[in-house]
């Protein structure tokens, strides 16, 4: 009896569809151990990742779920910034940015997420914030500085 963990949903099913071929005369199960927040969490930064330039991920730097929110960020081709509050952002990460999207670990405090919004909207007029989030890919827009816009 043979056990494969998959720390990440999103090359599972091709994974055990290849296993599934080269042991056709097993029986294997799937055994999915992802929340359903965090799953809709990962498809809402999917969907961020089309409209933006870069996203900062807010939450715990032992968060498993941020840490794979800045991962998928890097796997297409964006930076992606972890930070556990809004002291931690660096106005240098976006001198080329003009959208930059907003996420956070499942755990992670609404006031923390608030606190970092403002501190990217501060950060100049040229920064939109979009925020992911399970129940909308873009729950909110913002721009700093959108009175002369």
């Amino acid at each position: 009896f043979r056990r494969v963990l998959f720390r990440s949903v999103d090359q599972v099913s091709e994974i055990y569809a290849e296993i599934q071929r080269q042991n056709s005369n097993a029986d294997i199960r799937f055994i999915d151990t992802v929340c359903r927040p965090t799953k809709l969490r990962q498809q809402a930064m999917l969907d961020l990742l089309m409209r933006v330039d870069a996203v900062v991920a807010v939450g715990g730097m032992n968060s498993n779920n941020t840490r794979r929110l800045v991962n998928l960020c890097h796997e297409h081709g964006k930076p992606g910034y972890h930070v556990e509050n809004a002291d931690q952002l660096q106005a240098k990460w976006f001198s080329n940015v003009k959208v930059v999207g907003l996420t956070a670990g499942t755990s992670t405090l609404d006031e923390t997420i608030d606190e970092v919004q403002r501190a990217l909207e501060r950060i100049g007029s040229t920064v939109s914030v979009g925020i992911a989030s399970p129940a909308s890919s873009l729950q909110a827009e913002s721009r700093a500085g959108s009175a002369g816009n």
